[in-house]
């Protein structure tokens, strides 16, 4: 077996997942982060975290947030990402406001796209929001988070669990308790439209209890400062009648796109619109510095342990062969900073 390398990692900050992240040195897929997580002892907490990682070692798309390798310690799995580096589309509706039409119009479109990917791979994400999508250096929306995503579920399928999602984005057959598919991420996509060309969400009650009146019953009223395109393009995505909201069909051909060549963006052939003016692919910038890391992602509660352990996830299997067992000596990690082994 080839020699397993060590890189060094620095703290950054805490991910739109609220999991401790760290950045690696760039290698051929460039920057990467890692993605930390408390492993989980309930069992749908298991089966949840599972299914993630089936979803991102299964997916393959420039929509959606890449993951390379996977592996765990006896109280954590690690997830080695692709760096996104450009920040959550949250903050950057929170910094600039309302986006123009021709940059919501962008990503929109891209984010559209992945969902379709993700449909037709016969997953439903279900907590689409604004900070589950990433901006990549080059400019683009990434979808990330499928933590709450259902698998093996073709189109037309339904399903009865509830109680799924961010109660902000979450569809009104989802709040009624109604069978639902994949006509939620949708309507999910309709908030998310909304947010970036009104810089709020539609649906703003004092509690929980009047959120969901509003999502269930509320007519929307669209600001007259929006266009009649982007009205209509809204009304068509956040319809409380299932049968009657956008699909993928009906987004490709909505004049809010324009002239969009769908196939061109599938090739990412467009220049995007909006420069997050990062220096390098390990500028971190964006990140809101708040959310600063200053906890050791890598810490045991056993602090007697002189070995640490790291396997490749036993779960699942893996493109490059079967789990391999790799111990790190304590005098292997140098006090500066964090080390974690990783597979070149």
């Amino acid at each position: 077996m080839e020699r397993i390398s060590l890189l060094k990692f620095s703290f950054l900050f805490r991910s739109i997942w609220h999991q401790p992240v760290t950045q690696m040195e760039p290698n051929a897929n460039g920057a990467q982060c890692i993605k930390s997580i408390k492993k989980p002892v309930d069992y749908d907490g298991r089966s949840r975290l599972i299914s993630e990682i089936q979803i991102l070692k299964k997916t393959k798309s420039p929509f959606l947030c890449e993951m390379y390798e996977c592996f765990e310690t006896p109280e954590k799995v690690f997830l080695v990402l692709e760096l996104l580096n450009g920040g959550e589309l949250y903050s950057l509706i929170k910094e600039k406001g309302p986006m123009k039409r021709t940059q919501a119009r962008y990503y929109l479109a891209q984010i559209a796209l992945g969902l379709e990917y993700l449909h037709e791979s016969h997953i439903m994400h279900r907590d689409l929001k604004s900070s589950n999508v990433m901006i990549s250096r080059r400019r683009d929306a990434k979808i990330a988070d499928f933590g709450l995503s259902k698998m093996n579920f073709p189109l037309g399928a339904k399903t009865k669990t509830f109680g799924i999602g961010t109660l902000d984005s979450m569809a009104p057959e989802m709040i009624r308790k109604e069978p639902y598919g994949h006509e939620v991420d949708y309507w999910a996509l309709g908030v998310l439209a909304w947010e970036m060309l009104v810089g709020e969400s539609p649906f703003n009650g004092k509690t929980r209890e009047a959120t969901k009146e509003k999502i269930k019953n509320e007519r929307l009223e669209i600001p007259m400062s929006l266009s009649h395109m982007s009205a209509q393009f809204l009304k068509g995505l956040l319809t409380t009648k299932v049968e009657k909201r956008f699909g993928i069909f009906e987004i490709k051909k909505s004049n809010f796109f324009g002239k969009i060549d769908w196939e061109m963006l599938k090739r990412m052939e467009y220049r995007p619109p909006f420069n997050p003016k990062l220096k390098d692919d390990s500028d971190i910038s964006k990140f809101d510095p708040e959310i600063t890391l200053y906890e050791n992602p890598w810490k045991t509660e056993d602090e007697d342990s002189e070995i640490m352990e790291i396997n490749k996830f036993k779960e699942f299997d893996h493109p490059n062969g079967s789990p391999e067992v790799i111990t790190l000596d304590s005098e292997d990690i140098e006090e500066e900073g964090p080390k974690i082994i990783v597979l070149n």
